[in-house]
C-alpha cells in the first residue's frame, strides 16, 4: 500500500543569515497527558532557528576579527586558528542541514494538510479505509525518516563538539602561559577586574540570547536590525588599540632577533679565536645593523609602552538608541521585553569603562580574556544546540505516538477515541507548520 503514494518533502526558501552558554534557554516542557486532549509540542524547532542565527552572527562576528598573539606563546595563534576552523566547518556544513531539517518539517506538515480531508473521512464517517492507511504510513515514513536526519545532526554536532572541547584544553593551557607572561608587563589592573570584565560579557550575551529568541524576531526583517544590535553589542576593538599591541610585539620581535643575531655573531668570532674586545664589537655590529634596518619599528614599539589606550570604540548612545527603537517597532516589543534591550545598552557602557586607559601589556590581557571567553562561548553554543535538537526528536516521537495510535486503532469501534487522536495530531502538526515559519 506504501507504493501508492509518492513520499515527497516540499522544500522551502528560508532566509538564511544569523551566533554562549545557552543555559539561559528555557528548556520546552512537554504538557502531562492528565489530558490528552492538551498534548503540545516543544518550541524546539523555532528555537533552533532563532539560536543557530545567532550563532552564525557569532561566528561572522569571530572570523573576522584577528586570532590574538603574543611572541613567547607561539601557540596561542595555532589554536585559534584551528578553532575558527571548526566554526567554519559548522557555517558551511552543519548550519545548512539545519535549515533543511526545518524544510523537512514544512515537507510533513504540507503532506498532513492534503491528507486530512481523507484521514477525516474515514475517522468521521469510515470512507475510503485504504486511502486512511495509506496516507498514514507515508506520514509515519516520514516522521521515521526526519527523526533519523535529527540524530545524525545530533551526532556530527557532538563530534564536533568534542573536538573543539580537545583544542579548548590546549587553548586554556597557552592563556594561562601568555597571562603569566604579560603580568610582569602589565599594570595588574586587568586581574582586579576580570571577574567583572566576564561576568560583564556574559550578560551582553545573555541580552542577545533572549532578544533573539522572542519568536518572531529574526525574520528577515528583523534579523537585519539584530545583527545591527550584535555589532554594536560585541567589543569592538578600537584601532589604535589594534594597531598598538601590533607595534609592540613587533619590537619583542625585533628584540628576540637582535638576541639571536648577537648569540650567531658572538659564536662565529670565538670559533675564529677572536678576542674578548673582538667579540663585542662583532655582536654590536649585528645589533646594530638591525638596529638601523628596523629603526622605525623600534620607534614605533617604545612609544607605545608610553600611552594608555581604550579597548574598545567610543560608544555611540544615538545610533545604539536609534537601532534599538527600531528593532522593537518592527516586532512590537512590550515593556517586559524591551528589558533586555534596556540592559544590553546599560552592559555596552560598563564594559566600555572597565577597559579604558589600559597600558599596552593590559590591551593584550583583556583582548586575550575576551578571546578564551568568545571560543569558550562558541562551544557552549553547539551544546545548547545539541539539546534543542534532542527536544525537536521527541517533539516527532509525539507526532509518530499519534500516528501510530490511529493505524493501531483502525478497525476500533470506539470512534470518539479515533477523533480525538486525529485532532491531537492536526493539532501539533499545526504547532509544528507555526514554527516552521519563525525558525
Amino acid at each position: 500500500m506504501k507504493n501508492k503514494i509518492m513520499t515527497g518533502f516540499l522544500i522551502t526558501s528560508i532566509v538564511t543569515g544569523a551566533t554562549i552558554p545557552i543555559n539561559t534557554l528555557a528548556m520546552p516542557i512537554v504538557q502531562a497527558e492528565t489530558k490528552q486532549d492538551n498534548i503540545d509540542i516543544s518550541s524546539a524547532l523555532r528555537k533552533i532557528g532563532a539560536h543557530s542565527k545567532l550563532t552564525q552572527t557569532f561566528i561572522d562576528g569571530a572570523l573576522a576579527s584577528p586570532n590574538v598573539q603574543l611572541e613567547e606563546v607561539p601557540s596561542l595563534n595555532t589554536t585559534q586558528f584551528l578553532i575558527k576552523q571548526d566554526m567554519k566547518e559548522w557555517s558551511s556544513e552543519l548550519y545548512p542541514k539545519l535549515i533543511l531539517l526545518n524544510s523537512k518539517s514544512k515537507g510533513f506538515a504540507t503532506k498532513f494538510n492534503s491528507y486530512y480531508p481523507t484521514l477525516k473521512g474515514f475517522v468521521d464517517n469510515k470512507e475510503d479505509k485504504e486511502g486512511f492507511i495509506d496516507r498514514l504510513e507515508v506520514l509515519q515514513d516520514m516522521t521515521i525518516t526526519n527523526k533519523e536526519n535529527v540524530q545524525r545532526q545530533i551526532n556530527e554536532l557532538t563530534d564536533l563538539k568534542l573536538q573543539v572541547d580537545k583544542k579548548l584544553k590546549n587553548l586554556d593551557t597557552d592563556v594561562v602561559k601568555a597571562q603569566s607572561v604579560l603580568s610582569s608587563e602589565g599594570t595588574g589592573k586587568i586581574d582586579k577586574l576580570k571577574n567583572e570584565m566576564l561576568n560583564t560579557k556574559k550578560s551582553i550575551q545573555n541580552d542577545l540570547e533572549q532578544i533573539a529568541l522572542l519568536p518572531g524576531a529574526l525574520n528577515e526583517q528583523g534579523l537585519k536590525v539584530f545583527q545591527e544590535i550584535y555589532s554594536l553589542s560585541k567589543d569592538i576593538i578600537e584601532p589604535a588599540a589594534q594597531t598598538a599591541v601590533v607595534a609592540y610585539n613587533k619590537g619583542k620581535e625585533i628584540n628576540n632577533t637582535i638576541v639571536e643575531a648577537e648569540k650567531k655573531a658572538e659564536q662565529e668570532a670565538t670559533e675564529k679565536g677572536k678576542s674578548a674586545i673582538e667579540i663585542e664589537a662583532a655582536k654590536k655590529e649585528a645589533r646594530e645593523a638591525i638596529e638601523k634596518s628596523k629603526k622605525g619599528e623600534i620607534a614605533a614599539a617604545a612609544v607605545t609602552k608610553t600611552k594608555e589606550y581604550d579597548l574598545m570604540k567610543v560608544i555611540d548612545p544615538e545610533k545604539i538608541k536609534k537601532t534599538y527603537s527600531t528593532f522593537a517597532e518592527i516586532n512590537k516589543l512590550t515593556a517586559e521585553q524591551r528589558v533586555y534591550l534596556n540592559d544590553l545598552e546599560k552592559q555596552n557602557q560598563k564594559l566600555y569603562d572597565l577597559t579604558t586607559k589600559l597600558t599596552v601589556a593590559d590591551l593584550q590581557k583583556s583582548m586575550i580574556l575576551f578571546m578564551q571567553n568568545d571560543l569558550h562561548t562558541f562551544a557552549n553554543q553547539v551544546d545548547g544546540e545539541i539539546e534543542l535538537m534532542k527536544r525537536y526528536k521527541e517533539d516527532f516521537n509525539l507526532i509518530n505516538n499519534s500516528i501510530t495510535k490511529l493505524l493501531t486503532e483502525v478497525d476500533t469501534s470506539n470512534t470518539q477515541s479515533q477523533k480525538d487522536t486525529l485532532r491531537r495530531l492536526k493539532n501539533v502538526t499545526n504547532q509544528l507548520e507555526e514554527q516552521v515559519y519563525k525558525f
